[in-house]
This record gives structure tokens, sequence and C-alpha cells, in this order.
């Protein structure tokens, strides 16, 4: 399968896992946008390195331990190897890459960081005394955004730990249109009005078909591949977040003055709905506007 675009974002993976010293990469990104891939096409420029890749489940500390041992082992050309915990095992990856280089890349972070408590931590101090003696690379990748962006805040163990944070943003219409070359201009640009920038989406559509075929059998039709993408996506993102539905509700009236969004959605109070906006908008579902000519806007 051929790789499209992200020269930029693969470029400055590659530079900082292949520097000499001890290196951690954040990336995030809301599903589907390529996080994993870019990962892999960069991991694949790396031929010395021994790299172990993991897609954490959300399941129990010790399924995922068990797991995770047996693609250590093969990494490393180890026999199977046991281990009392997720902290031993980092440990035990540190002290191997004191000689040689090791990447680990930990996709889906959050949910290892559901089932084991204290994860940050137990990263933090690892890296912290491995910093000067180790060249372990660890790759933290996850779709929740809101809890990867916490990672790098100043309450987090993390802080000031991580060398680069990435943020994969859809593509732009350059690069999403090289998905579907066949089609005249005009047509790249309705299906890019579509399926966006979003490579799992493009990678879907049949350049034998016409732009409204392909729009019916991806999205319309009941029972299409696309059809519950939208409403997945939100629920993952928000179905931790009190009160996010009712905001969702009187935006889709039409509602879209502080005041009104506030008395339509029944949040207790404004607090309350501040607090669900910054976090809509730091997830960028929603968008914070005022026009440069308003009078009655002071900002």
């Amino acid at each position: 399968m051929e790789f499209i675009g992200r020269e930029r974002e693969l470029a400055r993976i590659k530079k900082t896992l292949k520097a000499p010293e001890q290196r951690n990469v954040l990336i995030y990104g809301r599903r589907r946008v390529g996080k994993s891939e870019l990962i892999k096409q960069a991991l694949t420029d790396l031929s010395d390195v021994a790299t172990v890749y993991y897609e954490c489940r959300q399941t129990s500390e010790a399924d995922n331990l068990e797991s995770l041992s047996v693609l250590v082992a093969e990494a490393l050309s180890f026999p199977p190897l046991a281990f009392t915990g997720i902290r031993e095992l980092i440990e035990f990856l540190f002290a191997q890459a004191k000689d040689k280089n090791i990447t680990l890349v930990l996709d889906e972070y959050p949910y290892l960081r559901d089932a084991v408590k204290g994860l940050d931590s137990i990263l933090q101090t690892s890296i912290d005394a491995h910093r000067e003696d180790s060249r372990l690379n660890i790759v933290l990748c996850g779709s929740y955004v809101e809890i990867m962006k916490s990672l790098i805040e100043h309450e987090s163990p993390l802080y000031g730990r991580i060398d680069l944070a990435l943020e994969l943003k859809p593509m732009d219409y350059f690069d999403a249109a090289k998905f579907y070359p066949a089609f005249s201009p005009e047509d790249k640009v309705r299906l890019y009005s579509v399926f966006g920038g979003i490579p799992f989406y493009n990678r879907l559509i049949d350049q034998s078909q016409s732009v409204r075929d392909n729009i019916i059998e991806l999205v319309t039709e009941p029972g299409a591949r696309l059809e519950s993408e939208v409403p997945s996506y939100l629920n993952a993102e928000i179905s931790k977040m009190t009160n996010a539905n009712e905001v969702f509700g009187a935006l889709a009236q039409g509602y879209s003055r502080w005041g009104d969004v506030l008395a339509q959605s029944h949040v207790s109070s404004g607090p309350a709905m501040a607090d669900v906006l910054d976090k809509l908008m730091s997830l960028e579902i929603v968008q914070k506007r005022a026009p440069i000519n308003d009078p009655t806007n002071k900002r």
C-alpha cells in the first residue's frame, strides 16, 4: 500500500528517533487520521533499531503485560519473558537499551494508562533515571485527544519529558486529492468536501465509480461502511463529558450565542458550560468565532 503525504511529520519523527540519545515522542489526533500508519512508515526507515510496536488493549494490566512481553521477547530474540508488572518490563527495556537502540511504541496509550495505575509516573521515573545511560526511544500514541494533550501539561508527570509532541490533523486538499488522481479537479473538490482529509476514508474511494456512486456506497446506503463514523467518533470523544450532548442539542437547533446556548441546553451554570465548551474546542469539534465588525464585541 502506497504511503501518501505527511512528508513533514514523517521527517520530524525520523529525525527524533534517529538521535543518539534517549527520546520520547507523543503523537495524537482523532481516529482514522493516520497516526499508526505514520509511525509504522517512520519505523521502516530505522532498520538498525530493535522495535517493539504494541497496540494497547482495553483489558487488564495482566493481559496487556502478557501480550507486550511476547513482543519484547520476539524483538530482542529472547526466550519467553515473564514480568511481575509493566514497571519491571519498562526497566528491562531501558537496561537492554544501554548498548543498542530500541524503540517502544505504545499505540492507544490511554487504554494501557487506564489499566495500569500511575503509568505516567512509572514512565517519568524510568525516563529520569536512564536519560543519560540508555538509548530507549518511547513513542506514545492515542486517539483520545483530551487525554493525550494532558500528558504535556504542567500538572502531568511527563511534563518536560516529551521531545516531540505531534498533533496529527486531517490532510489538506492537496494531499487528500492524491488518493484519487483519476478524478477531474472539480470532482476532487466534491470528494474532499464529503470525505475531507481523513486517509482511511479516502482509501475507500473507488476511482472506477462516479463521485455520486462513491458517496451512496460509502455513506448514505443503509449499512454503508462510513454510515456510523461520525456518531462513533463523537461518542468516543464525549462519552465521559458531562453536559456535552445538551450543548450539542442547543447548537444543532441554531443557537450560537453564549446566553442562548446556556438557556437552551439547561446546563446548570455558566462555569459548567464554559468547561464543556473549552473541552469541545480543544477537541476541535466546536469553534469560537466573533465578527470582526461587531460593535458589542469588546475583544
